[in-house]
Protein backbone atom coordinates (compact mmCIF):
# COMPACT_ATOMS: atom_id res chain seq x y z
CA UNK A 1 0.00 0.00 0.00
CA UNK A 2 2.86 2.18 1.01
CA UNK A 3 4.60 1.94 -2.62
CA UNK A 4 1.40 2.17 -4.48
CA UNK A 5 1.09 5.67 -2.41
CA UNK A 6 4.81 6.30 -3.31
CA UNK A 7 4.21 5.63 -7.11
CA UNK A 8 1.54 7.94 -7.17
CA UNK A 9 3.14 10.53 -5.37
CA UNK A 10 6.11 10.63 -7.54
CA UNK A 11 3.99 10.28 -10.70
CA UNK A 12 1.98 12.95 -9.36
CA UNK A 13 5.04 15.28 -8.55
CA UNK A 14 7.03 14.45 -11.96
CA UNK A 15 3.66 15.56 -13.75
CA UNK A 16 3.50 18.62 -11.43
CA UNK A 17 7.39 19.58 -12.69
CA UNK A 18 6.53 18.76 -16.34
CA UNK A 19 3.79 20.96 -16.18
CA UNK A 20 5.66 24.10 -14.62
CA UNK A 21 8.54 23.20 -17.52
CA UNK A 22 6.15 23.70 -19.86
CA UNK A 23 5.49 27.44 -19.98
CA UNK A 24 8.96 28.26 -19.77
CA UNK A 25 10.37 26.35 -22.81
CA UNK A 26 7.48 27.71 -24.41
CA UNK A 27 8.76 30.98 -23.17
CA UNK A 28 11.96 30.21 -24.31
CA UNK A 29 10.66 29.03 -27.49
CA UNK A 30 9.04 32.13 -28.42
CA UNK A 31 11.85 34.31 -27.03
CA UNK A 32 13.70 32.74 -29.72
CA UNK A 33 11.71 32.92 -32.47
CA UNK A 34 11.01 36.40 -31.61
CA UNK A 35 14.87 36.73 -31.64
CA UNK A 36 15.34 35.16 -34.92
CA UNK A 37 12.63 37.11 -36.20
CA UNK A 38 14.34 40.69 -35.06
CA UNK A 39 17.56 38.99 -36.49
CA UNK A 40 15.62 38.32 -39.96
CA UNK A 41 14.53 42.03 -39.92
CA UNK A 42 18.40 43.19 -39.53
CA UNK A 43 19.35 41.06 -42.24
CA UNK A 44 16.65 42.03 -44.44
CA UNK A 45 17.23 45.85 -43.54
CA UNK A 46 20.81 45.28 -44.16
CA UNK A 47 19.68 43.64 -47.71
CA UNK A 48 17.62 46.60 -48.20
CA UNK A 49 20.71 48.55 -47.36
CA UNK A 50 22.60 47.03 -49.93
CA UNK A 51 19.60 46.67 -52.62
CA UNK A 52 19.25 50.37 -51.82
CA UNK A 53 23.44 50.85 -52.30
CA UNK A 54 23.16 48.75 -54.93
CA UNK A 55 20.48 51.00 -56.66
CA UNK A 56 21.97 54.25 -55.71
CA UNK A 57 25.23 52.96 -57.61
CA UNK A 58 23.31 52.09 -60.73
CA UNK A 59 21.52 55.21 -60.16
CA UNK A 60 25.34 56.41 -59.85
CA UNK A 61 26.56 54.75 -62.95
CA UNK A 62 23.72 56.16 -64.91
CA UNK A 63 24.70 59.75 -64.42
CA UNK A 64 28.02 59.09 -64.97
CA UNK A 65 27.14 57.66 -68.33
CA UNK A 66 24.84 60.45 -69.29
CA UNK A 67 27.48 62.61 -67.87
CA UNK A 68 30.38 61.02 -70.26
CA UNK A 69 27.63 61.22 -73.36
CA UNK A 70 26.74 64.77 -72.56
CA UNK A 71 30.72 65.70 -71.95
CA UNK A 72 32.93 66.17 -75.31
CA UNK A 73 35.47 63.67 -76.16
CA UNK A 74 38.55 64.69 -74.11
CA UNK A 75 41.18 63.42 -76.75
CA UNK A 76 39.62 65.22 -79.49
CA UNK A 77 39.49 68.75 -76.92
CA UNK A 78 43.46 68.40 -76.35
CA UNK A 79 46.22 70.30 -77.92
CA UNK A 80 46.90 70.16 -81.60
CA UNK A 81 49.41 67.59 -83.00
CA UNK A 82 51.49 70.20 -83.81
CA UNK A 83 54.72 68.26 -84.82
CA UNK A 84 52.76 65.76 -86.64
CA UNK A 85 50.38 67.88 -88.72
CA UNK A 86 53.41 70.47 -89.75
CA UNK A 87 55.73 67.82 -90.76
CA UNK A 88 52.71 66.11 -92.95
CA UNK A 89 51.65 69.45 -94.62
CA UNK A 90 55.40 70.01 -95.35
CA UNK A 91 55.82 66.55 -97.21
CA UNK A 92 52.71 66.58 -98.75
CA UNK A 93 52.94 70.45 -100.31
CA UNK A 94 56.33 69.77 -101.11
CA UNK A 95 56.10 67.15 -103.95
CA UNK A 96 58.47 65.28 -105.52
CA UNK A 97 59.37 65.65 -109.13
CA UNK A 98 61.47 65.08 -112.04
CA UNK A 99 63.42 66.94 -113.82
CA UNK A 100 61.04 69.17 -115.92
CA UNK A 101 59.22 69.90 -112.64
CA UNK A 102 56.31 67.45 -113.46
CA UNK A 103 54.88 65.56 -109.87
CA UNK A 104 55.11 62.29 -109.28
CA UNK A 105 52.74 60.89 -107.41
CA UNK A 106 49.52 63.29 -108.31
CA UNK A 107 48.27 64.47 -111.85
CA UNK A 108 46.11 67.52 -111.10
CA UNK A 109 45.61 70.48 -108.07
CA UNK A 110 42.34 68.56 -106.92
CA UNK A 111 44.26 65.40 -106.54
CA UNK A 112 46.12 67.15 -104.48
CA UNK A 113 44.16 69.39 -102.65
CA UNK A 114 42.16 66.53 -101.22
CA UNK A 115 45.35 64.84 -99.70
CA UNK A 116 45.99 68.11 -98.15
CA UNK A 117 42.83 68.49 -96.43
CA UNK A 118 43.93 65.62 -94.28
CA UNK A 119 46.25 68.25 -92.55
CA UNK A 120 44.49 71.85 -93.33
CA UNK A 121 41.12 73.21 -93.85
CA UNK A 122 40.04 73.23 -97.75
CA UNK A 123 40.29 77.07 -97.85
CA UNK A 124 44.06 76.55 -96.92
CA UNK A 125 45.22 73.69 -98.91
CA UNK A 126 43.57 75.54 -102.49
CA UNK A 127 45.70 78.84 -101.65
CA UNK A 128 48.78 77.00 -101.44
CA UNK A 129 48.31 74.43 -104.45
CA UNK A 130 47.63 77.54 -106.53
CA UNK A 131 50.17 79.33 -105.64
CA UNK A 132 52.94 76.75 -105.83
CA UNK A 133 51.26 74.01 -108.98
CA UNK A 134 49.71 74.80 -112.36
CA UNK A 135 48.29 72.13 -114.91
CA UNK A 136 49.54 71.14 -118.52
CA UNK A 137 48.41 68.46 -120.63
CA UNK A 138 46.92 66.62 -117.96
CA UNK A 139 49.78 66.61 -115.70
CA UNK A 140 50.91 68.46 -112.67
CA UNK A 141 53.39 70.79 -112.22
CA UNK A 142 55.54 72.51 -109.18
CA UNK A 143 56.52 76.04 -109.43
CA UNK A 144 60.18 77.19 -109.55
CA UNK A 145 60.07 79.32 -106.28
CA UNK A 146 60.97 79.01 -102.81
CA UNK A 147 59.00 76.92 -100.23
CA UNK A 148 57.06 78.33 -98.01
CA UNK A 149 58.53 79.05 -93.89
CA UNK A 150 57.81 75.90 -91.75
CA UNK A 151 57.54 75.26 -88.14
CA UNK A 152 61.09 74.72 -86.59
CA UNK A 153 60.35 71.80 -84.35
CA UNK A 154 63.80 71.56 -82.86
CA UNK A 155 63.59 75.89 -81.80
CA UNK A 156 61.38 76.86 -78.97
CA UNK A 157 57.73 77.96 -80.10
CA UNK A 158 54.98 79.11 -78.01
CA UNK A 159 51.65 77.25 -78.20
CA UNK A 160 48.53 79.51 -77.36
CA UNK A 161 45.12 78.75 -76.44
CA UNK A 162 42.64 80.69 -78.14
CA UNK A 163 39.13 78.50 -77.35
CA UNK A 164 38.50 74.25 -76.83
CA UNK A 165 39.01 74.36 -80.73
CA UNK A 166 41.62 77.21 -81.48
CA UNK A 167 45.01 77.46 -80.97
CA UNK A 168 47.72 79.35 -82.05
CA UNK A 169 51.14 78.34 -82.66
CA UNK A 170 54.42 81.32 -82.44
CA UNK A 171 57.64 81.09 -83.50
CA UNK A 172 60.09 83.45 -84.11
CA UNK A 173 63.05 82.96 -86.46
CA UNK A 174 65.59 84.48 -88.92
CA UNK A 175 66.50 83.13 -92.44
CA UNK A 176 68.37 84.46 -95.14
CA UNK A 177 65.70 85.05 -97.92
CA UNK A 178 63.05 86.41 -95.44
CA UNK A 179 65.39 88.24 -92.64
CA UNK A 180 63.62 88.02 -89.31
CA UNK A 181 59.99 87.06 -89.08
CA UNK A 182 57.58 85.99 -86.98
CA UNK A 183 55.43 82.43 -87.95
CA UNK A 184 51.68 82.00 -86.46
CA UNK A 185 49.98 79.15 -87.29
CA UNK A 186 46.51 78.79 -86.29
CA UNK A 187 45.21 74.55 -86.04
CA UNK A 188 41.52 74.75 -85.59
CA UNK A 189 39.21 71.70 -84.11
CA UNK A 190 36.91 70.72 -87.07
CA UNK A 191 34.39 67.23 -87.32
CA UNK A 192 36.53 65.86 -84.33
CA UNK A 193 39.87 66.81 -86.28
CA UNK A 194 42.55 69.11 -85.85
CA UNK A 195 43.60 70.86 -88.87
CA UNK A 196 45.72 73.74 -89.95
CA UNK A 197 43.65 76.62 -90.72
CA UNK A 198 45.86 79.38 -90.99
CA UNK A 199 49.18 80.49 -91.75
CA UNK A 200 50.95 84.01 -91.45
CA UNK A 201 53.89 85.02 -91.66
CA UNK A 202 55.14 88.97 -89.78
CA UNK A 203 58.45 90.50 -90.99
CA UNK A 204 60.66 91.85 -87.78
CA UNK A 205 62.80 95.10 -88.04
CA UNK A 206 65.30 96.23 -85.56
CA UNK A 207 65.02 99.25 -83.81
CA UNK A 208 67.82 101.06 -81.94
CA UNK A 209 67.71 99.64 -79.05
CA UNK A 210 68.01 96.23 -80.74
CA UNK A 211 64.59 95.05 -79.60
CA UNK A 212 63.09 93.27 -82.17
CA UNK A 213 59.20 94.82 -83.07
CA UNK A 214 56.91 93.59 -85.79
CA UNK A 215 56.70 96.00 -88.75
CA UNK A 216 52.84 97.64 -88.69
CA UNK A 217 53.27 97.90 -92.55
CA UNK A 218 53.76 94.45 -93.82
CA UNK A 219 55.96 95.36 -96.32
CA UNK A 220 56.20 92.79 -99.26
CA UNK A 221 59.05 90.34 -98.95
CA UNK A 222 61.73 89.71 -101.90
CA UNK A 223 59.34 86.24 -102.65
CA UNK A 224 56.21 87.99 -102.88
CA UNK A 225 57.67 90.48 -104.97
CA UNK A 226 58.97 88.10 -107.31
CA UNK A 227 55.35 86.71 -107.49
CA UNK A 228 53.88 89.36 -108.21
CA UNK A 229 55.98 90.17 -111.22
CA UNK A 230 55.26 86.71 -113.08
CA UNK A 231 51.70 87.11 -112.58
CA UNK A 232 52.10 90.85 -113.52
CA UNK A 233 54.08 89.19 -116.99
CA UNK A 234 52.09 86.57 -117.38
CA UNK A 235 54.48 83.81 -116.33
CA UNK A 236 52.85 81.76 -113.81
CA UNK A 237 52.47 79.10 -115.98
CA UNK A 238 56.43 79.46 -117.32
CA UNK A 239 58.32 78.02 -114.53
CA UNK A 240 61.26 77.71 -116.93
CA UNK A 241 61.40 81.74 -117.12
CA UNK A 242 63.30 83.10 -114.32
CA UNK A 243 61.80 85.53 -111.97
CA UNK A 244 64.69 86.71 -109.85
CA UNK A 245 65.29 89.48 -107.08
CA UNK A 246 68.28 91.67 -108.43
CA UNK A 247 68.86 94.25 -105.66
CA UNK A 248 67.51 97.22 -104.12
CA UNK A 249 67.23 100.42 -105.37
CA UNK A 250 65.81 103.65 -103.95
CA UNK A 251 64.08 101.21 -101.41
CA UNK A 252 62.45 99.63 -104.24
CA UNK A 253 62.74 96.05 -104.97
CA UNK A 254 64.47 95.52 -108.71
CA UNK A 255 63.16 92.36 -109.79
CA UNK A 256 64.98 90.49 -113.37
CA UNK A 257 63.15 88.46 -115.94
CA UNK A 258 65.12 86.74 -118.09
CA UNK A 259 65.62 82.92 -119.90
CA UNK A 260 68.46 80.69 -119.68
CA UNK A 261 69.80 79.35 -123.49
CA UNK A 262 71.49 76.27 -123.59
CA UNK A 263 74.24 76.06 -126.38
CA UNK A 264 73.38 73.40 -128.62
CA UNK A 265 77.44 72.97 -129.34
CA UNK A 266 78.20 72.49 -125.73
CA UNK A 267 76.96 72.53 -122.55
CA UNK A 268 77.63 76.42 -121.89
CA UNK A 269 74.26 78.36 -121.63
CA UNK A 270 73.68 82.21 -121.54
CA UNK A 271 70.75 84.44 -120.50
CA UNK A 272 68.64 86.46 -121.97
CA UNK A 273 66.88 89.28 -120.53
CA UNK A 274 62.79 89.71 -121.02
CA UNK A 275 62.98 92.97 -118.88
CA UNK A 276 63.26 94.76 -115.21
CA UNK A 277 60.59 95.86 -112.33
CA UNK A 278 60.69 97.91 -109.60
CA UNK A 279 58.44 97.09 -107.19
CA UNK A 280 57.54 99.23 -104.00
CA UNK A 281 58.05 97.08 -101.30
CA UNK A 282 54.82 98.86 -99.32
CA UNK A 283 52.43 99.02 -102.01
CA UNK A 284 53.16 96.06 -104.19
CA UNK A 285 53.05 98.68 -106.91
CA UNK A 286 54.58 97.76 -110.12
CA UNK A 287 57.06 99.23 -112.86
CA UNK A 288 58.90 98.15 -115.89
CA UNK A 289 61.96 99.54 -116.96
CA UNK A 290 61.33 98.67 -120.74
Amino acid sequence: MKWVITIAMTGILVLGLSGCGTPENDQGKSENTSGNQEQQTEMDGHSNDGSDKGQNNHEADEGQTKNGQNQPDNKAAEKPPVETLSHTFQQLLIQETNKNGRVQTFDSKSELIKKLTDVTTKELAQMYVNEYYHEKDGKLYLEAQDAPVWINTNQPYQTKKLSDQTYQVIQEAESELYGAYTLTVTFQLQDGQWKINKRNRTRKDVNDQGNNHANNEQELTRKEAQKLVRDHAGLTNKPNVKVEYDHMENDRYVIHVYDVVDHEQDSASHTATRNWYYVEPKTGGIQSMF
